[in-house]
C-alpha cells in the first residue's frame, strides 16, 4: 500500500514499477493484473520488432479495429484488469545439429605398491619410486608428503615441478626414466603445552589428588608422553582417549598413545599417599610433562568431615578466592593458581573435635507399687566420629535394658 500525501494543490503525477507474472500458454506469453483505482485509465503496451501484442480486456483507442498489433493503446475497463499476451512472429532458422563424441577404446589397469626403506643418519633420502618393467613407454608424478618431517629437495633432475596437491610438499613431473629426486628431511620438534586443574583430598588415613591435565601438542605428534610426579604419591589411575597403556615407576610416568596425538589431548591423573597417622601438614606438588614449554594450574583443596586446611607455605604460586576456581567441587576449601611448572603448596591440618548433642524423650509408667518407664536418646554427631556413648543413670533404677 502507498499513501500519497499533496502539500499543494494542482496535478500531480505518479510514477510506479511494477512486475507481472507471466504464464505461458503456447505460443502466446500472457499477464494479467489489477491496476490502481481510477475512473478513467488509459493502457499502452509496446513490443520489439517481430512481436505481437494483443490486448484481452478494455477497449482499444489505437491501432485500428484489431487489438493485436507491435504497439497498442487503450482503457482498461471498471474491473481495473490489464491483461495482456504477447508472441513472437521471428520465422525459424533450421541450422544442422552439431554432435560430439567422446571414445574410450584403450583399457587401463591401477596397481598400488606401498614400500618403504629406512632413512640414512645424514638424513638424506632419495625418492624413487617403483619401476615397472617390460612397457614401451612410462611417465609419472612424484609427490612428497612428510609427517612431522619438513623436507627440503636438494636434486632435481631430468623432471618438471608441478603444483603439489594438497597436503603435499613438491610434486614432480618425469616423462622417461634416468630422473633424480634428492632431499634432506629433519624432524619437526612437538611444541607441548599444558593447563592442568588440581583437586587435592585429605582423608583419614590418605591423601588422594586428581591432575586433569589438558596437554596441547603443536607443530608435530607425539605417540609417547613423559611425565614427572612427586615420589612419594604413587600413581593408581591414568585415563585419557586413545591411552594405550602407562607405566610409573620412580617419579617417572610414561604413557603409550594408541595412535598419534596432535592437538588438545586430556589426561587424567589420581595419585595416592597412604597415612599410618594423622599428617599435621601436607605438601601437594606439581606434575610436569617433559618437554614442556608452558605450565599452568588451578589448585583446590578438601579435606573429610572434621578436618580442617590451613595454607602454610607457597612456592612458584599464589591463592585465590574460591569462587575463582574453575569447575569447583562442592567441598574445596582452599583455591591456588601457579603460573610457573614447579609449584607446591603445603597445607597444615587440624583434626576438628567431635561435638555430640542429645535430645532425650523420657516415657513414665505409674503402676501399682512399681514406677517404670523409657527413655529414648537421638545423638547428633558433628566434626568426628566416636566410638562409644555414655549415658548416666539414676542409681536407685533396677532393671535396666
Amino acid at each position: 500500500t502507498y499513501r500519497l500525501h499533496c502539500t499543494k494543490s494542482g496535478v500531480h503525477s505518479l510514477k510506479l514499477e511494477v512486475i507481472a507474472r507471466i504464464t505461458k500458454a503456447e505460443p502466446w506469453n500472457q499477464i494479467a493484473f489489477t491496476g490502481p483505482p481510477a475512473s478513467v485509465a488509459s493502457l499502452k503496451a509496446e513490443g520489439s520488432a517481430g512481436v505481437e501484442v494483443e490486448l484481452l480486456s478494455g477497449a482499444l483507442i489505437e491501432g485500428g479495429t484489431a487489438k493485436a498489433g507491435s504497439s497498442i493503446a487503450g482503457v482498461i475497463g471498471a474491473d481495473r484488469v490489464v491483461s495482456l499476451r504477447w508472441q513472437s512472429k521471428t520465422t525459424e532458422i533450421a541450422r544442422k545439429s552439431l554432435i560430439t563424441v567422446d571414445t574410450t577404446a584403450s583399457k587401463s589397469y591401477s596397481l598400488t605398491l606401498f614400500t618403504e626403506t629406512a632413512n640414512d643418519a645424514t638424513g638424506t633420502v632419495a625418492f624413487v619410486p617403483p619401476q615397472p618393467i617390460g612397457i614401451e613407454r612410462e611417465s609419472g608424478t612424484v609427490s612428497i608428503l612428510a609427517d612431522d618431517m619438513v623436507v627440503d629437495v636438494t636434486t632435481a633432475r631430468d623432471v618438471r615441478q608441478v603444483n603439489a596437491p594438497s597436503g603435499t610438499f613438491y610434486a614432480y613431473r618425469f616423462s622417461a626414466r634416468g630422473f633424480e629426486v634428492t632431499g634432506r628431511a629433519r624432524r619437526i620438534e612437538p611444541v607441548l603445552e599444558t593447563a592442568t586443574r588440581v583437586t587435592a583430598r585429605l582423608e583419614e588415613s590418605r591423601l588422594v589428588v586428581a591432575y586433569a591435565l589438558n596437554l596441547s601438542v603443536l607443530k608435530a605428534g607425539i605417540y609417547t608422553a613423559e611425565l614427572t610426579y612427586p615420589t612419594n604419591f604413587n600413581v593408581t589411575d591414568v585415563r585419557g582417549v586413545n591411552v594405550e597403556d602407562w607405566k610409573a615407576a620412580g617419579g617417572k610416568l610414561k604413557v603409550n598413545f594408541t595412535q598419534r596425538v596432535l592437538g588438545t589431548h586430556r589426561l587424567d591423573l589420581t595419585l595416592e599417599q597412604a597415612n599410618k597417622t594423622f599428617p599435621p601438614q601436607i605438601t601437594v606438588g606439581a606434575v610436569r610433562v617433559t618437554g614442556a614449554t608452558k605450565e599452568t594450574a588451578f589448585i583446590g583443596a578438601a579435606a573429610a568431615a572434621g578436618i580442617r586446611l590451613k595454607t602454610e607455605a607457597l612456592t612458584s604460586s599464589r591463592e585465590i578466592p574460591i569462587a575463582q576456581l574453575s569447575q569447583r567441587a562442592g567441598d574445596e576449601a582452599l583455591a591456588f593458581t601457579a603460573e610457573a611448572p614447579d609449584w607446591k603448596l603445603v597445607l597444615a591440618t587440624e583434626r576438628l573435635p567431635a561435638r555430640v548433642v542429645a535430645e532425650v524423650f523420657n516415657l513414665v509408667t505409674v503402676g501399682d507399687g512399681i514406677v517404670g518407664g523409657s527413655a529414648t536418646i537421638r545423638f547428633g554427631i558433628l566434626n568426628q566420629g566416636i566410638q562409644e556413648f555414655k549415658v548416666r543413670l539414676p542409681g536407685h533404677w533396677k532393671n535396666v535394658e
